[in-house]
């Protein structure tokens, strides 16, 4: 991302691949462990419940239990 616009920046960094790929690197090349990379992993999970959320509210219509 060093090469890039500063809007397109900001774009990136609301994406969940960001916080993939810093969290990866952290431990790949940097030696990081579970303590380092935990606010890249709660973001991702954040992520996650939130879509989650987001898809049962969205279908719900579609299921019947």
């Amino acid at each position: 991302m060093d090469g890039m616009a500063d809007w397109l920046i900001n774009i990136g960094r609301i994406m969940p691949l960001y916080y993939a790929s810093d969290a990866i690197t952290g431990v790949m090349y940097k030696g990081y462990d579970l303590q380092d990379t935990w606010i890249d992993l709660s973001v991702l999970i954040a992520f996650a419940f939130i879509f989650i959320l987001l898809n049962i509210w969205s279908l719900k219509k579609y299921r019947t239990l």
